[in-house]
């Protein structure tokens, strides 16, 4: 795993521990809910529904860490697309090479 991904994992692992503690005590108060989701729910609603909790608890962390994903996903993708350029620059350099050998002993074979 690259030092993006293993810093994507850890981070990950924290944030999960830091909401499971947070949730086994009960306080939504202490899980920095959005004001915006405490219109769509109340804190009891979100406390009895650990998937919900789970969602809104430490917003600015959890953001922090969808980032952190993104930009983990954006250089795995450049470099998937660095391998796959360069495999294929070295596909067409080694057909180069194939088809000038096989020419130069089809010549031979010909005898010029």
């Amino acid at each position: 795993m690259s030092a993006k991904g293993q810093e994507y994992a850890k981070k990950d692992s924290k944030l999960y521990v830091k909401k499971e503690r947070l949730y086994m005590e009960g306080n939504p108060r202490l899980w920095e809910i959005k004001p915006e989701d405490l219109k769509k729910f109340t804190p009891k609603q979100i406390a009895e529904n650990k998937s919900l909790a789970m969602r809104t608890m430490l917003p600015k962390e959890t953001h922090e860490l969808e980032e952190t994903c993104l930009s983990y996903g954006y250089y795995l993708t450049k470099l998937i697309e660095e391998t796959r350029r360069m495999t294929l620059k070295n596909y067409r350099k080694m057909r180069r090479h194939l088809k000038q050998t096989a020419e130069d002993q089809a010549g031979m074979i010909r005898g010029v």
